[in-house]
């Protein structure tokens, strides 16, 4: 299992993940409809732990979402594991 981040650098990778989200393409479009979330709520919700565990769950549907995150953040698999283990409900298992 993997260990947890700290909180505030768990969520500093998870505000890189809303920042990848929301660049280029129509991810920001999809992740908003799903979320239920207005631009302005995602706007306000930026220091949310709970939003931000929400965007890293959406990154995680797609496999391919997430190599093109890691290539573009150059970071490794198990730093997003750890950083979502670091986040408001990051302990529950996951099953898929």
């Amino acid at each position: 299992m993997t260990q947890p981040m700290q909180r505030s650098a768990a969520e500093a990778v998870a505000l890189q993940v809303v920042g990848w989200i929301a660049g280029p393409g129509d991810l920001l479009g999809v992740f908003l409809g799903t979320s239920g979330l207005a631009p302005d709520d995602l706007k306000a919700g930026l220091g949310d732990p709970h939003l931000l565990a929400a965007a890293m769950d959406f990154l995680f549907l797609d496999d391919q979402w997430v190599i093109e995150f890691m290539q573009h953040a150059e970071v490794a698999p198990e730093v997003l594991h750890a950083a979502r283990a670091g986040l408001p409900g990051g302990d529950t298992p996951v099953w898929t």
